[in-house]
C-alpha cells in the first residue's frame, strides 16, 4: 500500500486536503469556463446550461466528500493524542481538581498547572528531573503529595511552593506521553525512509503533542475546570509571578519593605 503520510501512516488528513484544493481549483475553472460559454453564447459541443448545472453539483459533493474524507483521516491520524487526552483528564486532572477543591480551606485559592512539553525528549528521566531542578534553582521548593480520591487509586501530585510563604501551586507533567514516543519511533521505522533522523523524529512527536494539548484543553473547558487548570511549558513562567505574589505579600506586612 502506498505510504503518503509524512509520518509514515497511510494517506494523511493533510493530503486530502491539498487534493481537496487541486481537484476544487479544476472544477472552480472549468465551471467559470462552461459560465462563459453560455453566457456569451459561444458555440459548443454540448449544451452549456445543463452542464453548467451539473458542473456546480459535482463541485459541491466533491468538496463535501474530500473535506469529511480529511478529517476523518486527522482524527484517525492522532486517535492515540485524544484517547492520551481523555484517560489524562477523566482519570487523574478530574479527579484530582475535585480532591483539592472540596479540601480547600475557606478563601484557599487553588492552582494546577500541566506542564505542555515541546519535544519527546522533555519527557525523559533525566529532562524531567532538569525541570524540577529549574523549578528550585529558582529558589522555590517541591514535593509530592499523595492524594486519596474517592474515584480510582491514590494519586501522587507535584506541589511547588515558596519557603517564604505564598500558595502552593500543583504541577504536573503527563507522563502518559510517553506511549507517544513508542508509536512516532514505530512509524518512522515502518517508512523505511533513510532521511528521517532526529529532526523528523522531533517534527512528527510535535504534532502528537499539539493534538494533544488542544483535545485536553476542550475537555477541561468541556468539564468546566478552567478555574482551576492552567498551562506552562519549559520557560514554567509561573515561577515568576508566583514569586512576586511572595514578595507583595510580605511587602504587604507589618514591618515589612
Amino acid at each position: 500500500m502506498t505510504r503518503d503520510g509524512s509520518d509514515g501512516s497511510l494517506v494523511s488528513g493533510g493530503f486530502v486536503r491539498g487534493l481537496s484544493l487541486v481537484v476544487g481549483a479544476l472544477l472552480t475553472c472549468a465551471t467559470l469556463a462552461i459560465a462563459v460559454v453560455w453566457v456569451f453564447g459561444i458555440d459548443a459541443p454540448f449544451d452549456a446550461e445543463p452542464a453548467l448545472f451539473l458542473l456546480g453539483m459535482v463541485s459541491t459533493g466533491t468538496a463535501g466528500a474530500l473535506s469529511w474524507v480529511a478529517r476523518r483521516l486527522e482524527h484517525e491520524e492522532y486517535s492515540l493524542s485524544y484517547a492520551l487526552a481523555y484517560g489524562y483528564v477523566n482519570n487523574f486532572v478530574d479527579p484530582v481538581i475535585t480532591k483539592l477543591v472540596r479540601s480547600a480551606k475557606p478563601g484557599e485559592k487553588i492552582e494546577f498547572y500541566i506542564y505542555i512539553p515541546h519535544e519527546l525528549e522533555e519527557l525523559s528521566p533525566r529532562a524531567i528531573d532538569r525541570t524540577v531542578a529549574k523549578i528550585r534553582a529558582a529558589d522555590f521548593s517541591s514535593d509530592v503529595v499523595n492524594l486519596d480520591l474517592e474515584e480510582g487509586r491514590a494519586r501522587d501530585v507535584m506541589t511547588v511552593y515558596r519557603d517564604g510563604g505564598g500558595a502552593v501551586t500543583y504541577f504536573d507533567i503527563p507522563s502518559t506521553l510517553t506511549t507517544v514516543a513508542t508509536l512516532v519511533d514505530y512509524r518512522l521505522e515502518s517508512k523505511g525512509d533513510e532521511r528521517t533522523g532526529a529532526a523528523r523524529r522531533s517534527d512528527v512527536g510535535r504534532n502528537y503533542i499539539q493534538e494533544f494539548e488542544k483535545e485536553v484543553r476542550r475537555l477541561i473547558e468541556e468539564r468546566k475546570l478552567s478555574e482551576w487548570v492552567h498551562y506552562t511549558d519549559r520557560e514554567l513562567g509561573f515561577l515568576e509571578r508566583k514569586a512576586s505574589e511572595v514578595l507583595t505579600r510580605l511587602g504587604s506586612e507589618p514591618g515589612g519593605g
